[in-house]
């Protein structure tokens, strides 16, 4: 984390939230049905069967915030690929590295797992992510993708006694490191350089970095922090916040931060047009075709001045 922090040879951001991919789902359901936590995709396919056997929905999730699903596609496509392949693909030095294999691997498993109608809500691309969460808390469907954030602002609306966590993403076949999880840690406190107080707040973030600071943030955001320390161990955690903290800090984590000035100026992860996935998931581009397509913009443009 602290490479992406500095610029020459100082640092001038500090990291705010951290997070974890993952799956998130009704624990009181699976204990219900006695549905076993999947470790493979082949494992989650089996489940969703299982799941609408008994007259359940697979998944919840909001098609206007493809985000649900960007977080999991990610970790897909570098547990697939591995840390030291998806390290030269964010140097950038060739347009080629556009065409990793498990660009199409992670897309072809979301495909898998979302471009059939029955395992969703009845028209995900036409509901919000709170309306999702609503769906997801009327116990009727037993998992949500994403993080705990987008279910911060709802989870009130949850029933006396419902229960959820979030389990480990289930792994694709092939997958070199299976224990990794990217973020990007999107957030970050800084100074503004003409800050008639900045002492005091130099002071201020490294109060934000200290034991007790992370230990408020946690309880208070139900996320981790990008800190060595531990988030399962603070107090007052409610179940899913808990499962993601314990799977952040059992997990590997890998920041996609580029050194590279194309990858922010010119093309970040899919250069042609944003994330496929609704394409995918509406039948208008396969997995192949949404990668081929982004290698052909970054190709034609790799030398293009910025935009």
């Amino acid at each position: 984390m602290l490479g992406a922090c500095k610029y020459g040879s100082a640092y001038y951001i500090v990291p705010w939230g951290d997070g974890v991919a993952g799956l998130i789902y009704n624990k009181k359901l699976f204990e219900k049905n006695d549905w076993a936590i999947p470790g493979t995709m082949k494992q989650l396919m089996q489940l969703i069967d299982d799941i609408k056997s008994a007259h359940y929905t697979p998944f919840s999730w909001s098609g206007s915030d493809s985000g649900c699903w960007d977080s999991a596609v990610t970790d897909w496509w570098l547990q697939y690929e591995g840390t030291d392949s998806i390290a030269q693909y964010l140097k950038l030095s060739v347009p080629e590295v556009y065409q990793q294999t498990g660009r199409v691997k992670a897309l072809k498993a979301f495909q898998t797992v979302a471009a059939n109608p029955l395992n969703s809500v009845d028209n995900p691309t036409g509901i919000d992510v709170k309306k999702a969460a609503d769906l997801f808390y009327s116990g009727n469907v037993a998992m949500m993708p994403g993080g705990y954030l987008p279910l911060l602002e709802t989870k009130y609306k949850a029933p006396s006694g419902f229960s959820m966590a979030m389990m480990k993403l289930p792994s694709i076949i092939g997958s070199k490191q299976t224990d990794v999880s990217a973020t990007l840690a999107g957030d970050f406190a800084f100074i503004p350089s003409e800050s008639k107080n900045i002492e005091l707040a130099e002071k201020f973030l490294v109060y934000l970095a200290g034991d007790d600071a992370l230990d408020i943030f946690t309880q208070k955001t139900g996320c981790p922090a990008p800190y060595n320390y531990n988030p399962d161990a603070v107090k007052g955690l409610d179940t899913l916040a808990l499962s993601e903290a314990e799977l952040w800090n059992a997990s590997k984590k890998y920041y996609m931060y580029s050194d590279n000035p194309k990858y922010y100026n010119n093309f970040l992860d899919w250069p042609g047009s944003g994330s496929p996935l609704m394409q995918i998931f509406l039948g208008t581009l396969t997995p192949q075709q949404a990668v081929d397509q982004n290698y052909e913009y970054a190709k034609t443009n790799w030398d293009s001045p910025k935009k």
